[in-house]
């Protein structure tokens, strides 16, 4: 599944199961037809861990990279943690080749923020890119 994090609009609860939180978060692929199974206990808990530290890390890149404009993720919560890929999207080739040299350090604070929720991403090169895309493309 991919989501946009829109960090401007937060659900109240995700007991409301998966249309609760496509209310609060813009699914980029989303069809009715298409309607996956609701998430389960266990997959809420992850999507709200998931969502913290990418709330969080998004907030301190947009302080500290200049041309960032979003943080996005992908995962497949039944193959969590190994399937988590975060995404800084920048604005131009320019500031992407500017925050480059930067990416090991980013790589190392998200494969952290996650150690400290209790989650061990193995390889942390695999979990955190620097891109042009959006998550609709």
């Amino acid at each position: 599944m991919s989501w946009n994090y829109q960090p401007d609009i937060l659900p109240t609860s995700f007991t409301n199961g998966l249309l609760g939180i496509i209310r609060g978060y813009r699914h980029t692929g989303f069809k009715f037809g298409n309607l996956m199974k609701k998430l389960s206990k266990v997959q809420q808990k992850q999507q709200a861990l998931v969502l913290t530290v990418a709330d969080a890390i998004e907030e301190q890149a947009r302080a500290e990279i200049p041309g960032m404009v979003q943080c996005w993720f992908d995962v497949e919560y039944h193959l969590f943690p190994g399937s988590l890929l975060l995404c800084f999207q920048f604005e131009d080739q320019a500031t992407l080749d500017a925050a480059k040299p930067d990416l090991l350090k980013w790589q190392k604070r998200l494969s952290a923020a996650m150690l400290k929720k209790g989650v061990i991403l193995k390889d942390m090169r695999k979990h955190l890119t620097f891109t042009l895309e959006g998550p609709e493309d």
